[in-house]
């Protein structure tokens, strides 16, 4: 069987078409907001698509780009290399009503007082420039926890190139603060 499922702000969604009969059934039920996999659920048993005869299933959802034009989304905080903190909040990419000269920028998704620092550096190579710095990453987690914050976007400098710093970050985050989604 292959299904398809959007979960919406409003309705899930569902196709399901069994391959051996060549039968299709839409149908359509309540998203439930508070856990959308009980609406995943509820709509497969709706078209009677058992999970285990799923043999290709493909999701789609708006709920999150919903929840960050709404700004119902979690507090979120972003720790970056230090020198970065104010990059989120400066928005200098595209501008595109270059002379207008009553453009207001976008208010940030993120407060200043939620974006913090932690010394460490790679060059665009990925090599260590500057050691991960693990007790002030401690206390930064320490200040976020003290904020309510429920999610922590790390967004280290070079860390396409490679992953170390933001995978210690992360260990740091799981020990300080198990609760918090990185």
């Amino acid at each position: 069987m292959r299904v398809s499922v959007d979960v919406g702000g409003t309705f899930t969604d569902v196709i399901a078409l069994d391959e051996a009969t060549g039968s299709i059934r839409l149908e359509k039920v309540a998203t439930t907001p508070s856990n959308p996999a009980e609406g995943v659920l509820q709509a497969f048993q709706k078209a009677e698509a058992a999970p285990d005869a799923i043999e290709f299933f493909v999701h789609g959802t708006t709920l999150g780009i919903n929840a960050m034009l709404t700004r119902t989304g979690a507090k979120v905080a972003i720790v970056t290399t230090v020198g970065f903190r104010d990059v989120y909040l400066l928005q200098r990419t595209d501008r595109i009503p270059m002379y207008d000269l009553k453009y207001r920028k976008p208010e940030s998704l993120v407060p200043r007082y939620l974006c913090f620092e932690v010394e460490e550096r790679l060059n665009y190579k990925g090599q260590v420039l500057t050691p991960f710095n693990a007790e002030q990453a401690r206390e930064v987690v320490r200040k976020i926890k003290s904020h309510g914050a429920q999610s922590i976007a790390v967004c280290f400098l070079h860390s396409y190139a490679n992953p170390e710093h933001e995978l210690l970050m992360e260990q740091v985050i799981k020990q300080e603060a198990p609760e918090i989604s990185v």
